[in-house]
């Protein structure tokens, strides 16, 4: 996923400024979050401005402990360095939930379209000009624990954005059919492989009914030149010269404890920050 985030954005016109990993089973990601926001002892001691602040206080007080709480009172003061615009997660929810809130300690703001939130922000730190991090994932992300706001990550992780290949709280008309009838049999939500299965059986059915092909190569030569996109649970399906499935994807995006899906050609969900300074965005 990284690999295809990093290729996209290169066609894009857009650039990587920092990338890092952690070992699988990792559940502390302060040292990772550090380093990518400048904020690592090392990154501190080459601004001039934190070396010159810690000379001064090692001058003016004597007391090694008083020293120390100084110290570490100005490492917890020094701004983190944020010269990136998103920050992408391509991992499971479970690890979102222990990512987001030690990107929050280290003073990264990610709730962008949350206006009270911002104006907090704002008060505490007396500044006008806040710089927001897009928080972007995976369909990973689809799942009820990580914006659950009784487990208490989900406030790190409002306005996030991510894509999946079914959703089934979608409006779309065809996938709304699709859920209530499933529910309506089943009495539970399906998940995207009923819905995948759902629609990889209704286009055979279609081919078979409108084409009646007799041999696999009719099968395959039928569903490539499908005149129509198939519209079903998963979105409007149509096969590439590659024979791969192309349909859109759900787009979805987390507000107050809940998924919700938006429309990305439309005005997009989480809005620039104003910079009440300058009037401008």
């Amino acid at each position: 996923m990284t690999r295809f985030f990093w290729d996209a954005l290169d066609a894009g016109g857009a650039g990587v400024t920092a990338y890092d990993h952690y070992p699988l089973r990792t559940t502390t990601f302060k040292p990772f979050v550090q380093r990518l926001v400048g904020r690592t002892q090392e990154d501190l001691e080459g601004r001039k401005e934190f070396a010159d602040e810690v000379e001064k206080i090692k001058q003016t007080i004597s007391n090694p402990y008083q020293q120390r709480r100084a110290l570490q009172a100005l490492r917890n003061q020094s701004a983190p360095a944020v010269d990136f615009d998103a920050l992408f997660i391509p991992d499971s929810a479970r690890t979102v939930r222990l990512i987001a809130p030690a990107i929050a300690a280290e003073d990264v703001i990610t709730s962008g379209c949350d206006q009270r939130e911002l104006e907090v922000v704002r008060k505490t730190t007396r500044s006008e000009k806040l710089r927001t991090v897009q928080l972007l994932g995976t369909n990973l992300w689809n799942n009820s624990d990580l914006v659950d706001e009784r487990i208490g990550a989900a406030k790190y992780v409002q306005c996030s954005i991510f894509a999946d290949s079914f959703f089934a709280q979608s409006q779309r008309r065809a996938t709304r059919k699709f859920i209530d009838d499933y529910e309506s049999a089943y009495h539970r939500s399906p998940g995207f492989l009923e819905a995948h299965a759902y629609d990889g059986a209704a286009i055979l059915r279609k081919i078979l009914e409108d084409r009646r092909p007799q041999s696999r190569d009719q099968m395959r030569d039928a569903l490539a030149g499908m005149s129509r996109p198939f519209e079903g649970a998963t979105g409007d399906t149509v096969f590439g010269r590659d024979r791969e499935a192309q349909k859109p994807l759900f787009w979805l995006w987390i507000n107050r404890g809940t998924i919700q899906e938006f429309d990305p050609e439309g005005p997009p969900p989480v809005p620039p920050v104003p910079d009440t300074r300058t009037g401008s965005r």
